[in-house]
């Protein structure tokens, strides 16, 4: 039985493609409704669709945009045009509406109701192709959209659709009813059909311009002016659009609906913010103003959903989803169910012959035959008796498979446009392969190179070129023709990898083909194709080429590449990328994570080095372009002679062409990118761009495999690993660590950063105690020998030097632990640090920081403890008990020494502290303090526990001797300081008055209190000072009162003069008494506050200074009041006579006599030179100094005042 023989339906017959305005011949209108298969899948479009469409009829909406999602093949294009049969009331076929065609199709009688509904309901389909419909060649992609709807418009209304304008005339005369007059008219004028002359209406103006006059009443110069101003006066917008469809849909039916069908709406709009805000803002103002008469129908690739991440404003994309309600999307298997039905569907006698076929034996053979390689996306085989009936002679992943090549083939050539038109379709691809097998017979199968005939035609030269190349070559057979057009249809699908194995099971062509023997002839024919530069392999995928990839390949495999170079990049991809390797973490005990190393690692690949290459331990890759490579001994060697995990790598495969093709594809790339090249150079360079990318992972899969089956050799020794790459090579570096590291797992715990300093903390000192305590003993009892062993040898050994012995071979711990363990040793009182000497003190708080520096630790001397002797140990608790009453315990020497040192501290810090009070007086005791301090800083500056128990034993008498002096110093400062103070006081208040005492009492016990001051060692005697002290003060109170009386008396003299003095003169005691009366009180209150003796005579001579300062004020004051002129006095009237006498008397004016005090101050009226007096003559000398400045007083009209 053929293969054509097997179909319900004729398999030659002619199959229209997708959608084309303009192929709307009944015939082919019959052939689509005939034939259109309703899915389940299209059955729910269908009933939420007319449901949504048939609200429109009874209630306004502006919910009128419905979006039909479906990736290429699915029959979005298909169903849109079977939508646009059903709305249309004015198509019939036959006779009957297209409705009719569905009866037999749909069980849905609600549907078929509905359906019958719509097309009953008056109105005008308008499909289109949206790419072919659009002018937007110059970029500017602004109200492009709404210039596509005008453009299909006029054409439905018969109006221009190449030039805006003229439709615009054309509607206008239209509206006035003059249009079709002026068709005629024009014709009959022009001898041309007006729909053929309008394209070129300016060589046809002057006929047009005649015609309007004639027609529409017009003058020339109107006409003309319309013509010529047309284009620039025209203008659009989505919303006069809009209004004009409005306009439009109000002078239709009450039940009429117009609809635009856009196929291909979302390639156009998907990349182009603009195209797709105007296709929102056309939906919203044609929902707005025509509330549901005009519906908006689009096809798109995509989900709208995913359009958001080519919209820049979430808002704007809300706005987009808002107008399109009604989505509907196409999946797969609607595609594959469409395909069964139309073209794969049995006849009786065909099925039953298919399903004699599929034994169990084919069954099993199939599933083994029908297999793909790892990185495959899941493909759909033959699961059941019904697969195998339905899709025979295809197989079922081959329809999906297509759909995916189709698309890929419209996104990655120019090609793309004419499977964008639907001139190849997934129909027409299978209906083409099914008559390619038509004559042979059952037992074939299609294999997938079939599908290339039918898109030859329609590919890119460049890939047609390499087909016909291939068939010309006089080395490649017909076969190898195939394999290259399976390799280009799966060229761009990167979820089906062009490895041997796949390309076998696209081949199979026959059930029981044998698919071992199809794999060898696939393989030879791969060689072949690739010695023809026709193909090129990539790991173990193998590449399409065209005429211009073969051309670059050819310049990319002469590329000069190092073999030098491509061993460095084979250990970079090793060390970088396959292992990551920075540093090597060796875990020594799988229980504790947290004791892990981090070592340096030397790193080679066979003579060179990467990085640090003097690390303790390394790995040393060798490849076979090594020379050592073949030499298996000198491998081994080379393993315990550089403590090196040596691996070998395996010389098979092709990672190691593909290593030096993918150096040679970079040179090529670097080469390239300085140069300008053409657009088809340039496209195939990035696609080379895109192969080296793949072909590094394809590298980096095969080194990973590479160093997963390499030889491994440790400590001069093969050894088998398991595990990865990465597992391997640390488990082997485990071994190299472990095999030079002999000692590393003495430390069984690490120490950071705060455990280093609790260790060292007094607070932990109990937890050093027991050794068994310590986890890593081991480690501290290997140091303590190693300090021993030297001290004992009289080898200097610094800090630094063990640090460094201890973190190399065969001990390589770290510097932390290390220290711990010195640290252990130290409070254990095994070891000692000194540094310039002496002793370092592991309490002292820059002991953690000191030892952890390099610099100090090279100063740091360790050297073993000795024993201090039990002499020693016992003076010092002696000397504790003695001094300060203490019974030290402790055993260990250092905490000894430790709290002596600090009872000797505490007894150096209160010494200090008295000693402070000698800066404020001369109190006894201070040379006894200075002795005590001397010898305490004497005994505390050795930190070495040994010579401080030494020096302590030596100076154990004098110390003692020191402490029993200072006894009654400090019980001075706590009892007898208060009242010595007091005593002080008075001693220096007895000086002063020393000579001036009058009283035996008062010199007695002023001259006992200063012989008790005086003494060094005056304790004894200072229980007679509070005595002493009453007695000196009371004897002085009396002396200074008796002293102050006529002091006292002198100060109310002298206020009494000048009080009197000013009493007369209103202006002069107003000014002076409230003076005198505060200046002689403060002085007064001196008097009887003075303190002291001295004090009080003191203020004799201040009393006349005072009384002189104040007279001689006065004095100047009363001088420069006389100077102000005295008005005269008035006439005196006559007295009344006396009895007896004649008359009145008369008595004259009289100027009234004023005298003016004049103090004079007795104790200055004797001058200076006068000291003695010897003779009368000198006596009258004196006298008639006085009498002369006594007389200028009185001759000056004033009264001399005595003061």
């Amino acid at each position: 039985m053929k293969i054509r023989q097997l179909f319900k339906k004729n398999i030659a017959r002619e199959i229209k493609g997708v959608i084309k305005v303009g192929q709307e011949a009944e015939n082919d209108v019959r052939q689509e409704l005939d034939e259109y298969v309703v899915t389940d899948e299209l059955l729910g479009h269908f009933v939420y669709f007319f449901k949504q469409y048939l609200k429109s009829l009874d209630v306004p909406t502006d919910q009128m945009g419905v979006w039909i999602s479906g990736f290429f093949g699915s029959g979005k294009s298909h169903f849109l045009k079977i939508l646009s049969y059903l709305l249309d009331s004015n198509l019939e076929v036959d006779g009957k509406k297209a409705v009719e065609f569905f009866r037999e199709k749909i069980e849905d009688q609600a549907l078929l109701d509905q359906m019958q509904q719509v097309a009953d309901a008056p109105s005008d389909i308008i499909l289109f192709n949206t790419p072919s419909k659009s002018e937007d060649d110059n970029g500017d992609s602004k109200l492009s959209i709404v210039k596509v709807f005008n453009k299909v418009f006029n054409e439905k209304l018969g109006y221009s659709a190449s030039i805006p304008w003229v439709a615009q005339m054309e509607e206008i005369l239209d509206q006035n009813g003059q249009y079709t007059p002026f068709k005629q008219v024009f014709q009959e004028k022009s001898d041309l059909a007006w729909e053929d002359a309008r394209e070129e209406i300016y060589y046809n103006e002057d006929m047009i311009v005649e015609t309007l006059v004639e027609v529409a009443n017009m003058s020339e110069e109107s006409a003309r002016r319309w013509i010529d101003n047309g284009e620039e006066s025209y203008e659009i917008s989505v919303d006069s659009f809009a209004k004009r469809i409005k306009k439009y849909v109000d002078k239709q039916p009450a039940d009429y609906h117009l609809v635009f069908l856009a196929d291909e709406m979302g390639q156009f709009v998907s990349d182009d913010v603009h195209r797709m805000l105007d296709l929102q803002t056309i939906v919203e103002d044609l929902g707005k103003y025509t509330l549901g008469k005009v519906w908006v129908i689009v096809t798109s690739q995509q989900d709208i959903d995913e359009l958001e991440k080519d919209i820049h404003s979430s808002q704007d994309f809300s706005k987009i989803q808002g107008r399109f309600n009604t989505r509907l999307s196409l999946s797969s298997a609607n595609a594959d169910e469409v395909i069964k039905k139309r073209l794969l569907e049995k006849n009786d006698t065909g099925n039953d012959a298919v399903q004699l076929l599929y034994t169990s034996e084919v069954q099993a053979s199939l599933r083994n035959k029908i297999n793909f390689s790892d990185g495959t996306i899941s493909l759909k085989k033959y699961d059941s008796l019904k697969d195998f009936s339905e899709f025979y002679p295809m197989i079922p992943y081959q329809l999906d498979l297509l759909q995916q090549v189709f698309t890929k083939i419209r996104e990655n050539s120019s090609a793309g446009k004419h499977f964008a038109s639907g001139e190849r379709n997934l129909l027409g691809a299978v209906q083409y392969a099914a008559l390619e097998y038509a004559e042979k017979d059952l037992g074939i199968l299609v294999p997938f190179q079939t599908f290339y005939g039918h898109l030859d035609q329609g590919l890119d030269h460049s890939v047609r070129a390499t087909i016909i190349k291939a068939q010309s070559t006089p080395t490649l057979q017909s076969f190898d023709v195939d394999v290259l057009k399976v390799l280009y249809l799966i060229r761009y699908l990167k979820s089906v990898p062009s490895t041997v194995e796949n390309i076998t099971t696209l081949m199979l062509d026959e059930l029981d083909a044998d698919r071992l023997k199809l794999t060898e002839n696939i393989t030879a024919a791969l060689d072949r194709l690739t010695k023809e530069y026709l193909v090129q392999r990539t790991g173990l995928e193998y590449l399409f080429l065209t005429n211009e990839e073969q051309d670059i390949n050819r310049e990319i495999n002469h590329m000069d590449i190092p073999t030098s170079k491509m061993q460095s990049y084979i250990g970079e991809m090793i060390y970088d990328t396959v292992l990551e390797m920075k540093k090597y973490k060796y875990v020594p005990f799988a229980e504790k994570k947290t004791v892990a190393y981090d070592f340096d690692c030397a790193k080679w690949i066979d003579e060179s080095a990467r990085g640090n290459a003097t690390a303790e331990i390394g790995i040393h890759v060798v490849t076979p372009y090594s020379d050592d490579y073949r030499n298996r001994e000198t491998l081994q060697q080379l393993s315990t002679r550089e403590n090196r995990l040596v691996i070998a790598l395996g010389d098979s495969g092709t990672f190691y062409d593909d290593t030096m093709m993918l150096l040679k594809i970079n040179e090529y790339l670097r080469n390239q990118s300085s140069k300008q090249n053409s657009g088809m150079k340039r496209e195939i360079i990035d696609r080379k761009s895109n192969e080296r990318n793949d072909l590094m992972k394809s590298v980096e899969r095969q080194v990973r495999e590479t160093v997963q089956n390499a030889t491994y050799y440790i400590n001069g020794s093969e050894v088998s690993l398991a595990g990865n790459p990465t597992t391997k090579v640390d488990q082997g570096l485990h071994d190299v660590v472990e095999n030079m590291y002999l000692k590393i797992k003495y430390i069984n715990k690490f120490y950071d950063r705060d455990d280093f300093n609790g260790v060292i903390s007094q607070g932990q000192i109990n937890f050093l105690h027991d050794n068994s305590d310590d986890p890593n003993r081991l480690a501290t009892d290997a140091l303590e020998q190693y300090v021993k062993q030297h001290t004992e040898r009289k080898m200097i050994t610094s800090l630094f030097e063990i640090v460094q012995v201890f973190g190399k071979a065969p001990y390589g711990w770290r510097e932390d632990d290390i220290l711990v363990s010195l640290i252990r040793l130290l409070k254990d009182e095994k070891i000692q640090f000194k540094s310039s000497g002496n002793t370092m003190n592991i309490h002292d708080a820059m002991f953690p920081r000191t030892i952890k520096q390099n610099p100090s630790q090279a100063k740091i001397m360790v050297e073993k403890r000795k024993v201090i002797g039990e002499e020693l140990i016992r003076n010092a608790k002696t000397i504790a008990k003695e001094m300060y009453g203490k019974n030290l315990v402790s055993e260990k020497e250092d905490d000894l020494k430790e709290e002596t040192m600090r009872l000797f501290v505490g007894t150096q810090k209160t010494m200090v502290n008295l000693l402070d009070e000698y800066r404020h007086r001369s109190y006894p005791g201070e040379k006894e303090i200075e002795s005590l301090l001397q010898t305490l800083k004497e005994i505390l500056k050795y930190q070495d526990a040994d010579q401080f128990f030494r020096c302590l034993y030596d100076k154990r008498d004098e110390l003692l001797d020191l402490y029993d002096d200072i006894q009654p110093v400090q019980s001075f400062f706590e009892s007898q300081k208060p009242v010595f103070d007091t005593s002080f006081k008075l001693r220096k208040r007895y000086e002063i008055d020393k000579d001036l005492l009058q009283t035996s009492e008062a010199k007695e016990a002023g001259n006992r209190i200063s012989e008790i001051l005086a003494m060094s060692m005056p304790y004894d005697f200072i229980k007679e000072l509070p005595d002493l002290n009453m007695q000196y003060e009371q004897a002085l109170i009396a002396e200074l009162d008796k002293e102050s009386e006529p002091l006292l008396e002198v100060i109310q003299q002298k206020v009494a003069t000048l009080e009197d003095t000013i009493t007369a003169m209103e202006t002069v005691r107003a000014k002076f008494e409230p003076v005198i009366k505060e200046r002689f009180t403060l002085l007064k209150n001196k008097i009887l506050s003075a303190e002291t003796l001295t004090d009080l005579f003191s203020y004799r001579s201040q009393i006349d200074h005072l009384t002189q300062l104040l007279s001689t004020q006065i004095n100047d004051f009363i001088s420069e009041i006389q100077l102000k002129p005295i008005s005269p006095m008035p006439p005196i009237s006559p007295l009344p006579p006396i009895d007896g006498g004649g008359g009145p008397i008369v008595v004259d004016p009289v100027t009234p006599i004023t005298k003016t005090p004049e103090f004079v101050h007795k104790n200055k009226l004797i001058p200076l030179n006068y000291e003695k007096i010897e003779t009368e003559e000198e006596l009258n000398d004196l006298l008639a100094v006085i009498h002369s400045e006594l007389e200028k007083v009185l001759e000056q009209g004033k009264t001399i005042r005595f003061i």
